[in-house]
């Protein structure tokens, strides 16, 4: 009896040794390469898994996103290097999608965003420069400073999303900023933080031949501490009014003429390094504004000539202010209808 159990046994191994193995379905599996790229990358899928000669579609994100390549699989069900481009799409990482109807794969790619400032400090006047990427191709870009509103600089993204820029630090505060760059289609946004320095950055510094004066004064700037022969950037409260470039030891000298507009009160001066970031200001405070001069429009007018009338215009040839006769008379009052009247009073100088 224990004989023909063992037989049975033996037997039943074998049995069960000879049969051949169930099948395994392994799951299909897909990946692209590179799987990061801005729009327009060209990138290769392959996939593996899928039924044999059966067409592979492979969707942009998702199996409801755009459609991007079709490839039948080899008889091993595999595909091999599919060319595909990313669509225009903002930064963001997307599903990759394949499928044959019945068996479906995914994996990710992604779409950078960013937004860079060089440099991402210094003093108001300060000129930065801004890139991005992660926008549709094509789309406008406004950067703003604070608010994504208030702003600073415009752009076009290129065809594969990136943009840059360049503006001028607004007068601010000491601190952290915020700097905006919104694409104006596509609403998406990326944000950058710019330290304001209203001090000294990286050793620079200037001075100036005087620190008040009159609007529309001439003020020599002097600076030291910047790159050797690199481009500095003058600002008056945030605008550029010029650019020096320094000597091999990074000093300059130059003369700015202040806006005949500035108003009374306190202006801040600043030169900023174009390529070393180093940043430095002043402050000149405006004593007096200047004040409109009387325009005289016709050929023949002129201003006043010094006799009490300099607020009116004349027409006729100018006085003999050199005649003692005419001076000394004064029944022909022609110094005092000089100082009386701003008319024609071209008679009484002939």
């Amino acid at each position: 009896m224990r004989t023909a159990l063992r037989v049975l046994v033996v037997l039943g191994t074998v049995l069960v040794l000879g049969l051949p193995a169930a099948g395994v379905v392994a799951a299909a599996g897909v990946s692209i390469s590179p799987s990061s790229g801005g729009i327009g990358t060209e990138a290769s899928v392959s996939a593996n898994g899928f039924s044999p000669t059966k067409t592979v579609q492979v969707f942009f994100n998702g199996p409801g996103g755009m459609l991007i390549g079709a490839e039948a699989a080899d008889s091993g069900g595999n595909i091999n290097n599919l060319s595909v481009t990313i669509p225009n799409v903002t930064g963001a990482t997307y599903q990759i999608f394949a499928t044959d109807g019945s068996n479906t794969a995914t994996t990710n790619f992604n779409v950078p965003s960013s937004l860079t400032l060089s440099p991402s400090s210094g003093s108001p006047g300060t000129g930065v420069g801004v890139s991005g990427t992660g926008f549709l191709s094509g789309e406008g870009i406004v950067v703003g400073w604070d608010t994504a509103g208030n702003q600073v600089a415009t752009a076009t993204a290129n065809s594969n999303g990136g943009f840059s820029a360049n503006f001028n630090v607004p007068s601010s505060a000491n601190g952290n900023h915020t700097v905006f760059a919104t694409g104006q289609s596509s609403g998406f946004q990326v944000s950058a933080t710019f330290t304001v320095n209203n001090g000294n950055v990286g050793g620079a510094n200037i001075s100036l031949s005087q620190s008040s004066g009159a609007a529309g004064s001439n003020v020599t700037v002097t600076g030291s501490g910047f790159g050797a022969n690199e481009t500095v950037d003058i600002a008056v409260d945030g605008s550029i009014v010029m650019s020096v470039t320094t000597d091999g030891n990074g000093n300059f000298s130059t003369v700015i003429t202040l806006s005949s507009s500035l108003s009374s009160g306190a202006h801040t001066i600043s030169a900023a390094g174009d390529s070393s970031g180093h940043t430095a200001s002043a402050t000149f405070t405006v004593t007096t504004a200047a004040q409109a001069a009387t325009s005289c429009t016709g050929d023949d007018d002129r201003p006043g000539n010094g006799f009490g009338d300099d607020n009116h215009c004349h027409t006729g040839p100018p006085a003999h202010r050199g005649d003692q006769q005419d001076r000394g008379d004064r029944g022909d009052n022609r110094r005092g209808d000089h100082g009386r009247h701003g008319g024609d009073d071209q008679g009484e100088n002939n």
